[in-house]
Parts: structure tokens; C-alpha cells; sequence
């Protein structure tokens, strides 16, 4: 991988979800070598009084640090038009979650929610051959 790091994030949108999660995953395939995702599935809110979120799960390689990974994330929300004020209202225009780092993880309570066990498994069972972006609406 030559100094590059192999990186897991969850993707999730409940406004406007189709269009946001496209270019969620447009912009992350900017910053992220070699990515892959998972389907993309549709969920119940957890701990929201919100409409359903689609959700899926990306892997790539980075040459970033967890927090400069972080940061461009977060850059990502905020391109994509998520605002505080929209969250707490409980419309979340597109949130990215770094799951896994270089072999650790992040955000410990996210990998206990079934849709991310569902989705670990299906990135799991993926092939690097199998990752040809179809999955895009």
C-alpha cells in the first residue's frame, strides 16, 4: 500500500438521500484511492425523530492522517450542505462517519447497529473486481 491506509466509513443521508449519497460518494472517490462501497440501504433513524436514512459503508486508502481524514470528511458534509441547524431538526443532508483507521476503530456504538453489521459483511464478501461503482444510482 505503499505508506497508504486502509480506511472504512459510514455514509448516511435522510434529505434529499439519492442525490446526497451520489455525491457523497463523488466527492469521498476524490479523496480516497482504490474505494469501494456497499449497497446502499435504507434504515430507521437511531435515536432521531427523523425520517428513514439511506446508509452504506465505503473502504479506500488514504495517505491522510485520522484527523486530516476527519477534517476532509467534515468538509464533505458541509459541501454536500449538511448544516447544524438542519440536524437538529433532524434532517441530515449527508453524514460521514470514519468507522476504521489503519485497523482501529472509531465511533465503537456505530459498529453494534445491525445495518453496519449487514453492510460489514457485504463489504467483506466483495472483491476488488467486484467494485465497479454500479451500485451508484
Amino acid at each position: 500500500m505503499d505508506g497508504r491506509k486502509k480506511v472504512i466509513v459510514a455514509l448516511g443521508s435522510n434529505s434529499s438521500a439519492e442525490k446526497n449519497m451520489a455525491k457523497g460518494l463523488e466527492l469521498l472517490a476524490q479523496l480516497l484511492v482504490h474505494l469501494r462501497h456497499t449497497s446502499i440501504i435504507q434504515t430507521p433513524p437511531v435515536s432521531l425523530n427523523a425520517a428513514p436514512f439511506l446508509n452504506c459503508l465505503a473502504i479506500g486508502e488514504t495517505d491522510k492522517s485520522a484527523e486530516r481524514l476527519n477534517i476532509a470528511l467534515k468538509y464533505i458534509e458541509r459541501h454536500c450542505g449538511d448544516r447544524k441547524d438542519l440536524r437538529k431538526k433532524g434532517h441530515i443532508i449527508m453524514d460521514i462517519d470514519l468507522l476504521e483507521y489503519d485497523g482501529t476503530r472509531h465511533h465503537e456504538n456505530d459498529w453494534n447497529r445491525a445495518y453496519i453489521k449487514q453492510l460489514m459483511t457485504e463489504l467483506q464478501l466483495q472483491t476488488p473486481q467486484d467494485a465497479d461503482n454500479s451500485h451508484l444510482p
